[in-house]
């Protein structure tokens, strides 16, 4: 494997972006895909007699085998099952560390915006119900709190973190916003999916902004063979010795987007100073953006002083400055390779204050520079910029959670995946490698290589927010670009740089593929189908026929034709002989 290959592979599984990219990435690598359980394939079988068995599931010809932890082993016939979940029965303890310890670092403060002393202590979940049974020692919501720890996952591949709150609340891995909810009326969930690899420590931190005395917080996790549920004590550990660093309180709240107009946005994140210079790559092509594309830093800076201050910008792309809602430096155009490097007038700050900070950047044509620095004029060249800075809130990203009973779900806040959404509404997540008009190709490695276009309803480029997703008209074919943009046309193929559509109408069209965000080929089609298949990389198909053997599963469908899953690739299997019709949306 190249060394530009390991860097992205590496690249990739710190940086948890889009869950489709990772994937390409290992499966360029040529490592296994098909790793979301252990060699113990525990899990749950219901059967068309009411039966529920649990334990360790093997497969058999025409059925499968399910050893109990405590009693005989049973076999189960293929017609008799109705639900195959894959999951673990019991979790495993994270071996500690020197110095470690299990758990959750909790600050609790009396005042908002963790201001103030802190009560500190350690907590076995983040789950909590003030003023209930089940109430923290205060049996109060703190003004404010944040927990810290190490999570150390069960599993490689795409993980959901659920954060429900009914007041304001934020989840983060690294320095990365993962999931937000700011309510004011009634609980809100947001869910955010981020790709981990078993075994490695993530650092973690939940804040806690703003909770009524009677509030409500959870956070919980779900993944391949890990059902939905609190993050268990056994998988998070902590240093004594460290009372709570919050690194995400200092720095600047950077959105970026896929365009450089400052619409779709793709990432969230804190990063502590601007100083950047991504030549002629993406900032971070894994989420989707490509070299064309925005950001904006937003947060307050603070001085300890009175005086009079200097901000200097070194750029290639277009900048625009502001502090305390006023434009202080504007250079609105991007020069092609050309960097400029300029400092504002002096400017007199106050103490004893925040001033709110922004600073716009975008990149249309060739390289990608930008550096901020802050001065004090009177003490020459030492920048002093870092340590007053304090990013803005995190936006919300929440839907509100139904009463007991009521239709919907806020799990409709999930992007929609990239990957290839066929006619009947399944979907296999990877994104293609190259396409010709009739037939669509895939890295190898997984369960298809190869797919008729005639098979196709859309395909992601990139994960397609809910919002966007529901703009989609079944009726019209041709590309989404990031920005919002529609191109009218018939899908005529694609390769790792450009996406081809043609039109009687308005001719041939060629566009860059990393600016293309969905294709849109043809208006997917209700039919009946046997059994629903999720596997372990997220991929879901709806499948007409289906067989097991020793080694796996055998599907024979009209779409996909004949396929092979790995007993391993297996996350979840369920009959369903009911003809329904395709989601409106995924």
């Amino acid at each position: 494997m190249s060394a530009a290959l390991k860097s992205k592979v590496l690249k990739a599984s710190l940086g948890f972006w889009a869950p489709v990219v990772w994937r390409v990435f290992l499966a360029l690598a040529g490592l296994e895909l098909w790793t979301g359980r252990g060699m113990a394939d525990s899990g749950v079988v219901e059967t068309t007699q009411g039966v529920t068995w649990s334990g360790d599931i093997h497969p058999i010809t025409g059925g499968l085998k399910v050893i109990p932890r405590d009693g005989k082993e049973q076999e189960v016939r293929l017609d008799q099952v109705v639900s195959l979940r894959f999951q673990r029965l019991e979790i495993p303890r994270v071996e500690l560390q020197p110095a470690e310890e299990r758990g959750w670092r909790g600050q609790y403060f009396a005042a908002e915006n963790f201001e103030g002393p802190a009560t500190v202590r350690t907590d076995a979940q983040l789950r909590f119900e003030w003023n209930s049974q089940l109430a923290a020692a205060s049996n109060r919501a703190p003004a404010s709190a944040f927990w810290q720890g190490s999570l150390v996952p069960l599993v490689t591949g795409v993980h959901q973190f659920a954060l429900r709150s009914s007041g304001r609340a934020s989840f983060w891995i690294h320095s990365q916003l993962v999931s937000s909810v700011d309510s004011t009326n009634g609980l809100r969930e947001s869910i955010g999916e981020v790709a981990l690899v078993a075994e490695r420590r993530y650092p973690v931190t939940l804040q806690l902004h703003r909770q009524p005395p009677s509030g409500s917080l959870q956070l919980e996790w779900s993944a391949a063979s890990l059902p939905r549920s609190a993050i268990p004590n056994e998988r998070v550990v902590i240093r004594p010795s460290i009372t709570g660093s919050n690194d995400i309180l200092r720095g600047l709240l950077a959105t970026y987007y896929a365009n450089p107009d400052f619409s779709h946005p793709r990432l969230t994140r804190v990063d502590r100073a601007i100083d950047f210079n991504w030549r002629a790559a993406s900032p971070a092509s894994e989420a989707g953006i490509g070299t064309r594309f925005s950001v904006t830093w937003t947060g307050s800076l603070s001085v300890p002083k009175t005086g009079e201050y200097r901000f200097a910008i070194e750029a290639e792309g277009g900048t625009r400055l502001f502090l305390d809602g006023s434009i202080i430096y504007e250079q609105w155009e991007d020069r092609p390779e050309q960097t400029y490097s300029i400092g504002t007038a002096p400017l007199l700050v106050e103490a004893g204050r925040p001033h709110s900070l922004r600073l716009d950047f975008f990149n249309e044509v060739s390289r990608a520079k930008v550096k901020l620095n802050f001065y004090r004029e009177a003490f020459g060249d030492a920048p002093i910029f870092a340590d007053g800075l304090r990013p803005s809130a995190a936006p919300d990203r929440s839907v509100p959670v139904p009463l007991d009973g009521a239709e919907g779900s806020p799990t409709a806040s999930i992007p929609a995946a990239a990957g290839i959404w066929f006619n009947d509404g399944s979907m296999f997540s990877r994104a293609p490698l190259t396409a010709s008009a009739s037939e669509v190709t895939f890295v190898p490695g997984g369960v298809i290589t190869k797919v008729p276009v005639a098979s196709i309803s859309r395909i992601h480029l990139a994960d397609v927010p809910q919002d966007v997703v529901a703009k989609f008209d079944p009726n019209r074919t041709g590309a989404w670009l990031h920005n919002g943009d529609f191109l009218e046309g018939d899908f005529l193929g694609m390769d790792a740089k450009q996406v081809r559509l043609g039109s009687i109408l308005f001719g041939n069209h060629v566009v860059d593929r990393d600016r293309v965000l969905a294709i849109l080929i043809r208006a997917p089609i209700a039919r009946a189908r046997k059994w629903n298949l999720t596997l372990a990389d997220g991929s879901r198909f709806f499948v007409e026929k289906l067989r097991i053997d020793s080694t796996g599963l055998a599907i024979s469908d009209s779409l996909f034709g004949a396929l092979r899953v790995p007993w391993s690739g297996l996350s979840h299997l369920q009959a369903d002989s009911v003809a329904t019709p395709p989601p409106s949306s995924p």
